[in-house]
């Protein structure tokens, strides 16, 4: 028999107007240590529409579980994926989730959280393959099995506007708030298109065995221009893994480290490329593994390194040197080409009046021949291209244009290539100094339209009430500016929508004249004079309290979090946000900053327990003693009117208003309070806490203490 793969005799499957042949195959397969003959019919593997062909190890079905190559696969959906050959991980990082398998074990880890599968990931034939379904449906993947034509497929669902992901199992164990400090690599956000970073490092992160060390430091450069940060350890470090995320958050597992740091959340000074840096105690068994973020806010090219004595891991921002710029027409459009020691990274800003392409290049350096000019000719799209190093860490290429456009980027060796070609949309244009998106009015189009805010996946939707397709087209206007990332444009069922995809949280208001309609983007505090943020405590791994029955307090904080927002909704003059809409975890830093970012007052909604008396009952708020006097003022005041509306409401046991030292009102810098409502443990709240009528009335207590104390408070802003 010749080696390698034998198609033998097929069979046919009769189906109404259609016949599948499927093919048999005879190959030789080596894993588990030993070699075995495979004898099955063809897979076919079709991903995001597209028929995986000329892989490396094709499909296989073992233990009645189709294993497939893990990167081309996961690659192919967007996904990033690592192999730590040291300890035979594989990393896959998609969104906001990142799973970890390890091969030869029947175990899935999803955000720091275990799960059993029926078979674990194995290598066969020297390629990395697992089991399908499991990690893609984890990430929200559509999994498919034909069984006629032996094909299985894998879909990435379209975006829903109203998400709500089936969290994995969670451990038993209860989370005080103010006692976790991890990272979850979760987030209720979207997943918007934007470039990656690039990893540039020269050389892996060695593992070494050494005795347990602590984090102890973070250091960030002291002067502009300098753009490299160390993490101190006290002794050597044994073993270093990173992973960059799709919205560019670069991941550091240090193991066997202990964190011992002062803070958990850094604010990043003087470099418009990396927003912050946080820090957690990720894991504490079977050994102490310390987690470090860096969210960048632009993508740039970066190196992770550590020093000869193992106690230092540097993060450098690697300037780039642009050796070339070359354009060129052809049929199909126009190409700016741009070629550096590696890849450079674009940061690309629609402008208008004129309408250009202004394409930042972070970190980068102009070679000196480079000229200040290209020549357009025979370009029908730009009519010209000027190239500037606008500052020491800067390069700009500007292309004007001669109307609008979609571009396009690929990277690959050297070169970074933009293809400029005419647009599938029409008719909308962006002026970034005002910030405000421009329609061109035709016949029977007006600025009326439903609304609708979904910030937490960072999308603003607005919908037209007829069929404006011939006006608009379709596709995707980018803008980037930093505040708006682009505006995707579609007709479904008769109605034409405008979706922002947003960098940051935003209200809009809408004007028109007699030729435009004007969609203006604004901070939300622009906007609205009054704004609460409701904090449902807990989510995603940490579930809380839990008491006598099957609930969790995570779960009835929700509950109620979103009938006070349904109030807050359905009766006009205080605009309400809240942390989380589903069931993931913010961090107790992402709390806080969300509410001074866009709050004027912060309510944190919680229920008790008590491990040690279950006849505890009632109903408690907590507020905290600031340095501003005026602010404990206010806390204690709102702190009062909720207390009150609680006992009043509810009809339960007063337990007062009390001080403490929750980080979520420490790190406050707007009127906040924590609520516990309940006792999960005390069997006569718990079954009232399982009520929606009791859920109901807790909403409307936070409701009306809130619109009460803004009936005296005006924000200070």
């Amino acid at each position: 028999m010749k080696k390698g793969i034998v198609f033998v005799l097929l069979i046919c499957f009769l189906f109404p107007n259609r016949v599948f042949a499927v093919e048999r195959v005879s190959m030789s397969l080596e894993y588990d240590g030993e070699k075995h003959v495979y004898e099955n019919f063809v897979t076919t593997l079709i991903v995001n529409g597209d028929v995986l062909k000329d892989l490396p190890m094709p499909p296989v079905i073992l233990q009645d579980y189709t294993y497939v190559p893990v990167r081309e696969v996961f690659e192919h959906m967007g996904a990033v994926v690592d192999w730590k050959d040291c300890s035979r991980e594989i990393y896959i990082g998609h969104g906001d989730n990142l799973i970890v398998m390890e091969i030869g074990k029947p175990v899935i880890n999803i955000n720091n959280v275990n799960m059993s599968i029926p078979v674990a990931p194995r290598i066969i034939n020297d390629k990395t393959m697992i089991p399908v379904r499991f990690a893609s449906e984890l990430f929200g993947f559509d999994v498919g099995w034909n069984d006629a034509t032996r094909t299985v497929t894998v879909n990435e669902p379209p975006p829903k506007a109203t998400p709500t992901p089936t969290p994995p199992a969670v451990p038993n164990e209860t989370f005080r708030e103010e006692e976790s400090t991890s990272i979850d690599i979760e987030a209720d956000k979207s997943h918007k298109k934007t470039e990656l970073s690039i990893d540039v490092s020269a050389a892996a992160i060695l593992t070494e065995t050494n005795p347990e060390t602590k984090i102890t430091g973070i250091v960030l450069p002291e002067r502009n221009g300098t753009f490299i940060y160390q993490i101190q350890a006290s002794s050597r470090i044994s073993r270093v893994e990173k992973l960059l995320l799709q919205d560019n958050r670069m991941v550091l597992d240090i193991h066997n480290a202990e964190m011992a740091l002062p803070k958990t959340t850094y604010t990043v000074e003087n470099n418009q490329y990396l927003s912050r840096i946080r820090a957690g105690q990720n894991q504490i068994t079977p050994t102490m593994v310390t987690r470090i973020v860096f969210d960048f806010a632009l993508p740039v090219s970066y190196t992770v390194g550590i020093s000869d004595d193992r106690k230092t891991i540097t993060v450098a921002f690697e300037k780039n040197t642009v050796s070339g710029v070359t354009f060129a027409s052809d049929s199909f459009g126009d190409t700016i080409e741009i070629e550096g020691k590696t890849p450079p990274v674009v940061n690309i800003n629609p402008m208008s009046d004129p309408e250009r392409l202004v394409i930042d290049l972070p970190l980068s350096n102009l070679s000196l021949d480079i000229p200040a000019e290209l020549r357009t000719d025979g370009s029908t799209l730009v009519r010209s291209v000027g190239i500037t190093q606008t500052d020491q860490n800067t390069a700009r290429i500007t292309a004007g244009l001669e109307g609008e456009v979609s571009y396009s980027v690929t990277a690959a060796d050297k070169k970074t290539v933009i293809r400029i070609t005419k647009p599938t949309y029409r008719n909308i244009s962006y002026n970034a100094e005002r910030r405000q998106i421009v329609i061109p009015k035709a016949a029977g189009i007006t600025g009326y339209f439903n609304e609708y805010d979904q910030y937490h996946q960072l999308r603003y939707v607005f919908e037209f009430q007829n069929d404006y397709s011939g006006h608009f087209g379709y596709g995707e206007y980018r803008v980037r500016d930093g505040y708006i990332d682009s505006v995707a444009i579609e007709t479904v069922g008769g109605k034409t929508r405008l979706t922002v995809l947003e960098n940051r949280i935003l209200a809009y208001t809408v004007t028109q004249d007699d030729s435009n309609i004007y969609i203006n983007a604004l901070h939300p505090k622009q906007k609205y004079s009054k704004i609460v943020v409701i904090d449902p405590g807990h989510g995603g791994t940490d579930t809380g309290a839990r008491g006598v029955g099957a609930m969790t307090e995570k779960d009835i904080n929700l509950s109620i979090a979103e009938k006070a927002l349904a109030y807050f909704e359905s009766i006009p003059g205080i605009k309400a946000y809240s942390t989380r809409r589903t069931d993931v975890k913010p961090s107790l830093e992402d709390r806080t900053a969300f509410g001074n970012d866009l709050g004027d007052v912060f309510v944190s909604v919680h229920i008790n327990a008590s491990n040690y008396n279950p006849d505890a009952a009632g109903s408690d708020v907590f507020r905290y003693n600031y340095a501003n006097a005026a602010l404990t003022g206010h806390s204690m005041r709102l702190a009062e009117i909720t207390q009150r509306n609680f006992i009043r409401e509810l009809q339960s046991f007063d337990r007062g208003v009390k001080t403490d030292n929750f980080q979520v009102l420490r790190d406050s810098k707007i009127p906040a309070v924590l609520c516990e409502i309940g006792f999960l443990t005390n069997m006569e709240e718990a079954r009232k806490l399982e009520t929606d009528e009791y859920r109901t009335k807790s909403a409307w207590a936070v409701y009306s203490s809130i619109a009460e104390f803004f009936e005296t408070y005006s924000p200070a802003r």
